[in-house]
């Protein structure tokens, strides 16, 4: 079995990281896990990405 791990780093990237997340979910290969480092953005970043955390039922 070969798990993959993607590591997706942020800082106020509203406008960008919804669709990256979608990028990486979208892919045929499903088993991988996806870490998200934000580094405290000011903008909207964080709720964007709490709400794709918030649908993962693994979370």
């Amino acid at each position: 079995m070969v798990l993959v791990s993607f590591v997706m780093s942020s800082y106020n990237h509203k406008k960008y990281i919804g669709e990256s997340i979608e990028r990486v979910l979208n892919q045929t290969f499903k088993d991988f896990e996806l870490i998200i480092t934000d580094d405290c953005s000011s903008d909207s970043s964080r709720d964007i990405i709490a709400r794709y955390q918030n649908k993962d039922p693994v979370c």
